[in-house]
């Protein structure tokens, strides 16, 4: 099954994906996803794309730091094969 797809206009559950990545941060709650969909016009494919000086710019050092270190294909993939097989579903 394996959905290796994962980023901007990979495929169409690619969104879902990202949605999975985002709650998924270290230390990022919803005060921060708040902030980078606020800054990013809400838009999940720029908050995944985004350079690390613009994410430092909107969250303190470490939570910078976790979501560059979270931007890992393979690892979101896997997470989100997971979650499909147990039969859950991100809701946005």
């Amino acid at each position: 099954m394996g959905n290796t797809d994962i980023g901007p206009g990979m495929n169409e559950t690619a969104n879902e994906d990202l949605w999975m990545w985002l709650c998924s941060i270290p230390q990022i709650g919803p005060r921060s996803c708040r902030k980078l969909l606020e800054y990013f016009d809400n838009d999940i494919e720029r908050i995944f794309g985004a350079d690390k000086a613009e994410i430092g710019g909107i969250l303190p050092p470490q939570q910078a730091e976790n979501l560059e270190r979270s931007r890992r294909a393979d690892l979101i993939a896997r997470e989100y094969d997971g979650m499909l097989r147990k039969g859950i579903r991100c809701v946005s």
